[in-house]
Formats: C-alpha cells, sequence, structure tokens
C-alpha cells in the first residue's frame, strides 16, 4: 500500500499512547498519516482538537485504514474501534471542510474513553531568572525562579541548561520536580564557565502536554575558586627584587609581608579588609569619552577623595557610583593601553588593564575610512557623513561631539595630523601597531541600471543585476529582501516566486562589491518591484462512483490533479464526493482525476477571474 499526501511528501508519523501530537494542515487538500500497531481485541479512542485556525473553516475528519487500504473507521474530530485482527494500521486526518488550514493536536488512547474528558492545552511556563544578562560564579548556588501553571494539572517539571546561546539544551540540572516547585538551587559545578548560558524550564501535565520557556537571552558563568574568599588571593604585589610584600585577597584584606635589610622575613601584618575590589570592567577596550563600567564590590558611598583612575593620577568623570557598580567617562590618555583602579577612603583597588581605541571617533568599534571622512568634514567645519551600517543614509552629526572627537592629539584643534593618525591607524601604520580592521567603502557608478518589475501574484520575477567594467570578481547580495526572494551571489541573478499574499510594492536594494586589499568596495541600487494581485479563479465539482445505469454513490479519496500555466494544483474528494481549488490563475487547464483501483478520468476546463467552474466526475 502506499500512503502519500498531496501537495507535500509522504511523512508518517507514529501515534505514542496518551501522548497528544501537534500537526498542522498547511494546505486546504493536506493528508496528514499516522501509523499505529495493534493486536486483536484492542479498543482504541483516537481524539483530537483544533488549536489554532489559519485560514477558512477547519475541523478534523480521521479515517482509519489497514495495510490494505481497507477504511475500517472514521468520524469527525474522533472514532473508536475495536482491531479485529493484529498488525500495522494508518490514520488519515485531513480538512472536514475541504477549505480551511490550522493547528491541531491528535491524541490515541487504547481504551474506550470520552474525548471530552482528553486534555489538549499545555501548561504555561514564565522564567523568571536567570532570564539573560546575569553573572553567576561557577561553584556558588544560583537560585532558578519561574511561575507554572495548567488547566488541569502539572506532572512534573525539569530544568536544562545551554551552554551555546540556546541552540542546544543538553544538560539536565533537575528533573521530576513537582507541580508546586516554582524555584531550585543550583548548584552551578565548578569547572562550568560560559558567556552563552541559557535555563530552560519544561512542565508536563497528566496528557503529557509540553510547556516550555527559556532565557530571553544569554547569562555569563565566571570562574572562581572553590576556597572561601577569606583565602582566595585576588591580586599578588612584589617588589623589585621580586619579593612577594603584599596578597591581597577577596575579603579585601591586605597581608603585608616585612622584611629586613638583609632581605630576612620579619612578620606578616594583616590590614584592612573593607577596601575596594574590582570584579571586572564592561568593556576591554574603549574610546575616549565612551563610558564603561566597572563591576565589582566595596566601592563605599561616593565621598570628596573617591575616585577612578587611569594611569598618573587622571581621574574618570564619575556618571553614576554605587557600591558594587560605577559607571564613567573615558577619559583621553594618549597611549595604546591603561592601567584603572578605583580609590577611595579604605585605599586602592586592584586594578585593571583598558585598550584605548583612538581615532574610532563614531564609535562603531572600527577605525575606518568613515573616521577619516568624519574628521575631514569637521576640518573643513562640514558635519555629516555616510551611515556606518552602509545603509546610503546621510545623518546630520552633532558638531560639538564630533569636533572634539577629532581632535585625537587634544592640541585644541582639528587639522591634518588627526587625520594622518587615523590614516595610519586604518593601513595598520599606527604608533600603537591597533589590529587593521576591515574597511567599508561606498561608491556610485558600479551599478548598470535595472528597470522596473512588474508580475501577477503567483508568478515569478527574475532578472539579472550585474556591474559595469568591473575587471575584479563581483559578489552580489540584497539588503531589503521580500520573503523568498533570492540572488546568486557570483552570477547576480535574482529570483522570486511570489505567492497570493504578496501582492504590492517592493523596493528591493541590490548591492555589488569587490575586495581590494583590506578594503571592500561596494555600490547598491533601489529595483522597484509592483507585485499586482492574481485574477483567479475556482474549480468545484463531485466525484462518483455508477453503480448501475440509474445509480451511483459519492467517491472519496479521489485525486484531483490539473495541468497548465507551468504549475500544478491538487484537491482531494472528501467523504461526499465534493472538491473544489481556489486561487486558480484564468486560463486553460487538463483535469485529471486518479483513484487507485480505477481508471484515470480526464477533462478540459477553461477558469475564469472571480468565478466558479464545476465539472463532474464518475468511475
Amino acid at each position: 500500500m502506499t500512503l502519500q499526501r498531496s501537495n507535500n511528501p509522504t511523512y508518517i508519523r507514529s501515534l505514542i499512547d496518551d501522548r497528544p501530537l501537534e500537526d498542522t494542515i498547511e494546505m486546504v487538500t493536506n493528508i496528514n498519516t499516522y501509523s499505529i500497531n495493534a493486536s486483536a481485541g484492542d479498543k482504541i479512542t483516537v481524539c483530537s482538537g483544533v488549536k489554532t485556525q489559519t485560514s477558512g473553516r477547519f475541523g478534523l475528519r480521521l479515517e482509519l485504514f489497514n495495510s490494505s487500504g481497507a477504511s475500517l473507521a472514521s468520524g469527525t474530530d474522533s472514532f473508536k474501534y475495536t482491531f479485529a485482527d493484529s498488525g500495522t494500521f494508518y490514520i488519515f486526518a485531513v480538512d472536514s471542510y475541504s477549505d480551511g488550514t490550522g493547528i491541531y493536536r491528535i491524541v490515541l488512547a487504547r481504551r474506550d474513553v470520552s474525548c471530552s474528558t482528553m486534555d489538549f492545552t499545555a501548561p504555561q511556563v514564565a522564567l523568571a531568572q536567570p532570564n539573560g544578562g546575569e553573572v553567576v560564579e561557577n561553584n556558588s548556588t544560583c537560585v532558578i525562579k519561574w511561575s507554572s501553571s495548567d488547566n488541569v494539572g502539572i506532572a512534573n517539571q525539569e530544568i536544562r541548561l545551554s551552554i551555546d546561546g540556546g541552540q542546544t539544551y543538553p544538560a539536565v540540572i533537575a528533573s521530576g520536580l513537582a507541580a508546586d516547585v516554582q524555584s531550585y538551587n543550583w548548584q552551578v559545578p565548578p569547572e562550568l564557565s560560559t558567556s552563552k548560558a541559557r535555563i530552560k524550564i519544561s512542565a508536563v501535565d497528566a496528557q503529557r502536554n509540553i510547556g516550555q520557556n527559556e532565557s530571553a537571552s544569554d547569562f555569563t558563568i565566571i570562574n572562581s575558586s572553590v576556597l572561601p574568599a577569606a583565602a582566595k588571593v585576588a591580586e599578588y604585589t612584589y617588589d623589585k627584587l621580586n619579593r612577594l610584600i603584599r596578597a591581597q585577597t577577596q575579603a579585601e584584606t591586605d597581608n603585608i609581608y616585612i622584611y629586613d635589610a638583609l632581605g630576612n622575613r620579619l612578620s606578616i601584618e594583616v590590614r584592612g579588609g573593607n577596601r575596594p575590589y574590582m570584579d571586572k570592567l564592561s568593556n576591554s577596550e574603549a574610546a575616549p569619552d565612551e563610558t564603561i563600567a566597572i563591576l565589582g564590590r566595596n566601592f563605599g558611598a561616593r565621598q570628596g577623595s573617591s575616585r577612578v583612575e587611569f594611569d598618573n593620577g587622571i581621574s574618570a568623570q564619575i556618571k553614576a557610583w554605587s557600591d558594587t557598580v560605577i559607571t564613567c567617562q573615558v577619559p583621553f590618555v594618549f597611549k595604546p593601553e591603561v592601567n584603572v583602579k578605583i580609590v577611595n577612603q579604605d585605599g586602592a583597588s586592584n586594578d585593571f588593564k583598558l585598550k584605548l581605541r583612538h581615532g574610532d571617533i563614531n564609535r562603531d568599534t572600527k577605525i575606518d575610512i568613515t573616521d577619516i571622512v568624519i574628521c575631514v568634514n569637521a576640518l573643513i567645519n562640514r558635519f555629516t557623513q555616510r551611515d556606518a551600517n552602509g545603509d546610503g543614509l546621510v545623518n546630520q552629526i552633532d558638531q560639538d561631539i564630533f569636533l572634539q572627537r577629532s581632535d585625537i592629539d587634544r592640541n585644541g584643534q582639528v587639522d591634518l595630523n588627526d587625520v594622518a593618525f587615523i590614516a595610519r591607524v586604518s593601513v595598520k601604520a599606527d604608533p600603537f601597531a591597533l589590529e587593521l580592521l576591515p574597511i567599508n567603502f561606498p561608491v556610485s557608478g558600479l551599478f548598470r541600471p535595472v528597470p522596473n518589475q512588474q508580475a501577477k501574484s503567483g508568478e515569478r520575477v527574475s532578472f539579472k543585476v550585474s556591474a559595469t567594467n568591473l575587471k575584479e570578481k563581483a559578489k552580489y547580495s540584497l539588503i531589503n529582501v521580500p520573503s523568498g526572494a533570492t540572488i546568486n551571489q557570483n552570477t547576480g541573478e535574482f529570483s522570486w516566486q511570489t505567492n497570493k499574499q504578496q501582492a504590492g510594492s517592493y523596493v528591493v536594494k541590490a548591492r555589488v562589491s569587490y575586495s581590494k586589499g583590506n578594503a571592500t568596495i561596494y555600490d547598491e541600487q533601489n529595483i522597484n518591484i509592483t507585485v499586482q494581485p492574481a485574477s483567479t479563479g475556482k474549480l468545484a465539482g463531485y466525484v462518483f462512483e455508477r453503480r448501475s445505469k440509474y445509480s451511483s454513490k459519492p467517491l472519496s479519496w479521489v485525486y484531483i490533479l490539473l495541468n497548465g500555466n507551468n504549475k500544478n494544483y491538487w484537491a482531494l474528494s472528501n467523504y461526499s464526493g465534493a472538491f473544489n481549488i481556489k486561487d486558480i490563475p484564468e486560463g486553460a487547464y487538463s483535469v485529471i482525476a486518479y483513484k487507485m483501483g480505477y481508471l484515470p478520468q480526464r477533462k478540459s476546463v477553461s477558469i475564469k477571474a472571480n468565478s466558479t467552474t464545476d465539472v463532474v466526475f464518475y468511475f
């Protein structure tokens, strides 16, 4: 026996006892197929319920077949059956109205049960923490909190961990949790460290409906020692003879090592306990006047002497100050790297190194041609630039900010020395040896013009974009992409198979680019595409089996196929022999009716816009 669905490939799914399965009727003529194994005498109840109606009238008709293709039982939304034989059996699910699509759930019960008692509603789950952005130490306790509920009741819950940003959740933190559990103290493994951690909570009800929720974004798990804070050394200090003179612990105490004139250690003094301690900087690299955050503890309340130092006593402008977080503006220090530390009434903290990115005027983390253009514009008192994202938009520049940023050497004026500094950095002739970054450089005139395009919905839009007199190997890409549209990056051939929902006007931005050294040279062109609504009609009819010269009966499960206009349209007759196919473009078609065991029937029809063409087949 060959089982297949119209308009999509054969795919048979197994139904597992008392486990609801969610599936979709994506096209009016879809048949979804399920398999079950049964023994003689087994009683089954098959129930279904609509979850979401996406088009037309939508309901489920179910029919049970044996492996020979004989129909054993059927019903709307459900049926019951007692097997006389053993073997593998198949259930077909179709839209009972033959004109709708939607999402539904189907469940198999190996007993006589009322479908009204079957539960198709999944539990609701909402994860509260960690939900993204948190910083958690390994070898510590992380409190996971969530809320969950169900219309009937939750059977059990599970917590899983992802360390790849939510792509997979292979690690089980806890399972078999009771319905009333809404928090869990997770002991983070000491060896675990990642910046892409996420948590997923799953709740399962008695009918095995599953509700899930996961962290909205990544959180970080950082390295930590198994030692207590009072014993963990955070920083060592050595003198010129490489003797240890200070060990600062995470408990902010200082162990001071005292030596005599001969270098013999005399004693160790323990001092402090409230010194500020820095855990991390929000940035490892920043530009002058960029805002960064410092995370740590014991920063205390800000007083007159409290400050953030950047080398040689240079203090930063403070934006906000609390006991655990300080935000400040990076001062101008003409160095490739500086040491950052906090000083308050209890002393100085440990320090962190911060790389400085001089010449990144627009703060896009790159030093490139855009920064040179801004600097030159400031030099000649013009304040416009091409957008750093390369979308062709011209933005007004805040004169004070960009004049200040363009004065890189801080001599009080924007001049050629500043332009030369950025140029040296962008070609890696920088005295600070900053890393070379890619440059995107927009030009014009690379494209051959493409005329406006028109098509009807359902038709394919095809054209080719190409570069003019370009010796380098060009690459083509799209920026504004309608659903289903593609472009060959090597040939520039554009293709878009439209559908009936895509009528309207579109502006597609195509880009041609080529590489030259470290620079990417590109040009862009807007192409106008108008998709007009297609003139379509409908084919409807019935299929009958002739029993005698004067009598016939409806024939179901007959495939109806239209050939024409380089596209096929499908339908399947229902239990009353009826079928219909909508949204057929105007034109002449050959209609074939086919059912296994019968001779195919063929007729010619003409489809007209906004009308229904009727046809009847007799087998």
